[in-house]
């Protein structure tokens, strides 16, 4: 499934038009009929118009298409736990990288 097929998607779930998306979202009428991308700027119009929508679900098709009523993804719980061990594992790469730079 590509990017425009996972935006239709969303616009069946949501029970509009894809005339109604296009007014709610200021993009150009048939937008999706030029071409199989969607350009940055008209991503963007998705993003601000609808919030609830997990862009990254939109780009890549990981994750769930809508975000739980508390904002988050629903595959994205923990994120800053796993975000902090990445951190924490570059940190100790660099400082390992660094000493071994000291040696030579």
């Amino acid at each position: 499934m590509d990017i425009i097929e996972r935006i239709r998607k969303f616009i069946d779930y949501q029970c509009i038009s894809e005339r109604k998306f296009f007014q709610n979202t200021g993009m150009a009428n048939g937008s999706f009929s030029k071409s199989r991308s969607v350009g940055s700027d008209n991503l963007l119009k998705i993003f601000y118009s609808y919030p609830e929508l997990n862009m990254d679900w939109v780009i890549t098709g990981r994750g769930e298409m809508i975000f739980n009523e508390k904002g988050k993804c629903l595959e994205c719980e923990g994120w800053k736990e796993k975000y902090f061990v990445i951190l924490q594992e570059q940190n100790d790469y660099l400082k390992e990288l660094n000493e071994l730079r000291k040696v030579d």
